[in-house]
Parts: C-alpha cells; sequence; structure tokens
C-alpha cells in the first residue's frame, strides 16, 4: 500500500490542502485515492506537550485526556487500513513536519504502508514571520511571548526536520515545494497538490472547479486589537474555566473576521526593516541549506545578511508592537469595538 501524505510547513497552505481534499474526497475514492482525514487526531501522541493548547481546550481536560484520544484514532485508522487495505492513500497534517517524535511516528505508518512519500511546502521567512505573528496572536500570545527559538530559527528546524524525513523515506520520496504563487500550478496549493498526488500516484486526480482558501489570518487592524486583549487574557486556568475562557475567545475573534470582511481592512503587511533584517539574520543559515538541498530549480528562500549588531530582546518587541499598533488607527478603533461589543441579550 502506498502513502502520499502533506507534511505543512506550518502557515503555507494546510488548511486550504486539507479542505481541499474533503470536499474533493469523493471524487478522489472514484480515483482509487482513499483520502484518510484528520491530523491532530495522529499527531497528538507523539508531539510533546506539556499543556493543552488553546485550540485543544475546549474538547479535554488534560493532556493525557488527549493523547488517549489519539491512541484511540491510532487504533481506529490501523484497523481501517487492515480491513479496506486501499492501494493509495493520502494524508495532510502541518503538524507531522514538527512532531517531537518524528522517527516514531514513521515507524508507526511504515507497519501499514510499504511505500510512503511526503510533500512539503516552504513559506519565504518573512512572509512565514507575518502569518505565524497573526497565528500566535489568534492563540493568545501575548507581545513578550512572540520570541522564542521556535520562530527565529524556523529555517533551520525545517532543514533538520525534512532530512529526518528524508532518512526515514528516501531522499526520491520526499517533494519539496516552495510556497510562491508564481511557483504552484495554477498559483494555487491545493490544484498544486493534487497535481503532486496525480504524478506521484500515477492516477488521473480531478481537478477542483474552485479554489479553497481556509484558516485566512486576521487583519493588521483585528490583529493589533487582539494583542491588547491578550495582555490579560488568563494562561493558567484548567478544566471547565479553561473551555470556557477558549470558547469566549473563539467568539470573538469570529466577530473579527466579522469585521474584516464587512470593512476591507488591510492584511498586516511587514515594511520594518529592522524586523526584516532580524527576520532573515535568524533565519539565513537554514534557509541556505533549504535552497541547496530541496529547491533547485524553484524559488529560493530569502536569504539577507548577517547583522553585525543585533536589536536588544526590549528593541525588537518595541520594534514589532509599533509595527502592529501603526495599522490600528482612530477609524479602526471605533469600528472594531462596535464589531466586538454585543447589544444584545445573552443567551
Amino acid at each position: 500500500m502506498k502513502l502520499i501524505v502533506h507534511i505543512g510547513s506550518p502557515k503555507a497552505g494546510s488548511t486550504s490542502i486539507q479542505m481541499g481534499l474533503r470536499n474533493c474526497s469523493e471524487a478522489l475514492q472514484a480515483a482509487g485515492i482513499t483520502y484518510l482525514s484528520g491530523s491532530r487526531e495522529f499527531a497528538t501522541l507523539y508531539q510533546r506537550m506539556k499543556r493543552l493548547p488553546t485550540l485543544f481546550a475546549t474538547r479535554f481536560q488534560s493532556v493525557e485526556e488527549a493523547e488517549q484520544w489519539s491512541r484511540c484514532c491510532w487504533k481506529e485508522l490501523e484497523a481501517r487500513l487492515a480491513k479496506e487495505k486501499p492501494a493509495v492513500s493520502v494524508m495532510s497534517g502541518e503538524q507531522f513536519l514538527r512532531l517531537s517524535h518524528k522517527p516514531r511516528f514513521l515507524e508507526r505508518l511504515q507497519k501499514s504502508f510499504d511505500e510512503i512519500h511526503a510533500v512539503c511546502y516552504l513559506r519565504d521567512p518573512v512572509s512565514d514571520y507575518v502569518s505565524n505573528i497573526n497565528q500566535r496572536i489568534r492563540g493568545g500570545a501575548r507581545l513578550r511571548d512572540l520570541f522564542g527559538t521556535w520562530e527565529m530559527n524556523k529555517g533551520m528546524w525545517q532543514a533538520v526536520a525534512l532530512e529526518c524525513w528524508e532518512e526515514q523515506i528516501g531522499r526520491e520520496r520526499l517533494h519539496v515545494r516552495a510556497f510562491d504563487r508564481a511557483n504552484l500550478e495554477g498559483g494555487d496549493v491545493v490544484t498544486d497538490f493534487l497535481i503532486r498526488l496525480q504524478e506521484i500516484s500515477g492516477l488521473d486526480v480531478p481537478m477542483p472547479e474552485r479554489s479553497f482558501r481556509s484558516n485566512e489570518s486576521l487583519s493588521g487592524p483585528s490583529t493589533a486589537w487582539l494583542m491588547m486583549l491578550n495582555e490579560a487574557f488568563p494562561r493558567d486556568l484548567e478544566g471547565k474555566d479553561q473551555k470556557k475562557v477558549a470558547q469566549l475567545r473563539k467568539a470573538t475573534i469570529d466577530r473579527l473576521r466579522e469585521f474584516d470582511e464587512a470593512s476591507g481592512a488591510p492584511s498586516l503587511k511587514l515594511e520594518h526593516p529592522a524586523i526584516i533584517a532580524y527576520v532573515r539574520h535568524h533565519t539565513r543559515d537554514g534557509s541556505i541549506l533549504v535552497n541547496e538541498r530541496y529547491l533547485d530549480g524553484q524559488p529560493k528562500l530569502s536569504v539577507g545578511e548577517p547583522l553585525t549588531q543585533e536589536p536588544t530582546p526590549t528593541e525588537l518587541r518595541e520594534h514589532v508592537r509599533e509595527w502592529l499598533i501603526a495599522s490600528l488607527n482612530e477609524r479602526y478603533i471605533a469600528e472594531i469595538a462596535r464589531a466586538v461589543t454585543l447589544t444584545e441579550e445573552p443567551a
């Protein structure tokens, strides 16, 4: 049995690919490809979690409960594969690239599949940084939480993670693509992935009639407003309290999305030279490795010059704060206040 697994990277069209696969699942099945839905279901058991992420807070009471759920999902998947024995299967999960225990995850897949191919999309560091900041603020991060080794060494960890996959499945079965509209077939990541699926499987894969976009970033004004809210966002809650706060927070973000759509507020763009230079400095070595090893004949990740003097952590936080707040002018402050303030009676 053959598996083609999309492994990310994070913030490079993963949710859109998953939505496209779900919507095309019947057509894929007719073409001879079984879509194995689920990503966190299978990633959770091989992550190193100290506490529940915000996304899980509305579903589980503890890390142990989430891991048990993942164990059950694995057993169900393996039972299904043993029964149906699909010739070609496809999975998608941006978490699969950055798992804490990638070898164990891959070894488990190899118990069910004779041949595994992985497809990975890599985004330019500066564009990726903006998208990552947006996602982390949506997840509750404060300004002081936004700077860690994960973000600033992303190019390097991506290179190391890809090498791990390469060691397990072989270089010829690792397919790396630059997440660049000019590089993607039809300028669309879903179409591009389906074409990779067709090439690897050797089957006639149906192409979507429309694009699928999901998990869109918040606008610049909404991101800045939410960052301010995060300063007072409680983080040490557990159980029912954590679940209730997570539900209220999701409702607020949903209202911000409605505001973005109705107002046409501008997207979050990074034009601050000091931040751009900092990002390129810290992703330089990893980007060079990825460019040389995996992106031959494709657009390269941007590589900046090394900084002779880095900004201090305080200076960097000040740069980012001013960059974000610059998009939140008087007009948007008032409009967002109206959008997130409820006037109807509580249910």
